[in-house]
């Protein structure tokens, strides 16, 4: 990813880093829950090494000495995140919602978090899930940051990283969480919005669609658990991407391991799909598929225990 001119930032001070709230051993809870997410533009900015956002919710708590452009990189972010996580577990709640946080079920693959860095203050999304799931989740990762970049901030959250647990998260009706995937706030399943009809969404929804399968991907799950809506852009988000699939014909630039997976692969297990493509007229047509569902996708290494 590209962006403005990263801006050299001193060192932040002990207000801005939120010491105190979030850095010493106990947690605050109601204070995690009141933390506001932050949006996709102030995301896309971090991403970029930008400017901050200043529509942000946190863009106080993000700025440095009256500085305009973000006080870290995304992996300093996750890197803040995972030791936070480490010293203590309680800086992730297993609740998110529209600005302060409504209760969601967790899903087949993974359990949504509140998290919040222990400095600067950004608050994400992080998707927990275990051990026996984390290979699909690898390759979710994978289709965010290889495949899907140009669709972050617009058709899908912003993706910053994945960590591992040093100590699983034990969460009621889902399991021991050992590692997340962490991404901007989305929003709200789109099937909870009131201020719509149900053609409204479905546009919303379609367009999306269109703009990840322009880039190669089509999702396969497109319930209305795995589409949000995302207030601040108007915009109807698109997660869970796990059990997707790839249209190699569209995809500009195959990653390395899409082009290792087709040679190892003789040619009679190539999936030859027909698919519908509303774009084309109605029209069916043939593409070349490659399938990379559950624990197929594996680099020769055993799921982490």
């Amino acid at each position: 990813m590209t962006g403005g001119p990263a801006a050299t930032q001193p060192a932040a001070s002990a207000s801005h880093s939120l010491t105190g709230r979030w850095e010493d051993s106990s947690v605050d809870r109601d204070a995690l829950r009141a933390h506001e997410y932050c949006t996709q533009l102030c995301l896309l900015g971090l991403q970029r090494r930008d400017r901050l956002d200043e529509k942000c919710p946190n863009v106080e708590r993000h700025r440095v000495n009256g500085g305009t452009h973000h006080p870290t990189t995304v992996e300093e972010l996750v890197e803040q995140i995972q030791l936070g996580l480490d010293h203590n577990l309680e800086r992730a709640m297993p609740i998110v919602g529209p600005g302060y946080g409504r209760p969601a079920r967790p899903g087949g693959s993974g359990a949504p978090f509140k998290v919040v860095s222990p400095r600067f203050g950004y608050a994400v999304v992080g998707k927990g899930t275990l051990c026996c799931i984390w290979p699909r989740l690898e390759w979710e990762a994978d289709v965010y940051t290889q495949i899907l970049v140009a669709a972050q901030g617009s058709a899908v959250p912003v993706f910053l990283g994945k960590i591992n647990l040093q100590q699983p998260y034990e969460l009621e009706g889902f399991g021991r969480v050992r590692h997340m995937l962490l991404m901007g706030y989305g929003g709200e399943e789109i099937g909870m919005v009131t201020t719509m009809d149900k053609w409204d969404k479905y546009n919303h929804q379609a367009r999306s669609a269109h703009e990840i399968e322009d880039l190669g991907i089509m999702h396969k799950d497109l319930a209305l658990r795995n589409v949000l809506w995302n207030t601040e852009l108007g915009r109807a988000m698109i997660i869970d991407f796990e059990a997707c699939v790839l249209v190699l014909d569209r995809i500009a630039e195959r990653p390395a391991w899409v082009l290792e997976e087709l040679a190892s692969r003789p040619s009679q297990q190539m999936s030859l799909e027909f698919m519908f493509d509303s774009s084309v007229e109605g029209e069916l047509f043939k593409c070349y598929t490659v399938v990379f569902k559950y624990y197929s996708r594996r680099r020769g290494d055993a799921a982490p225990q």
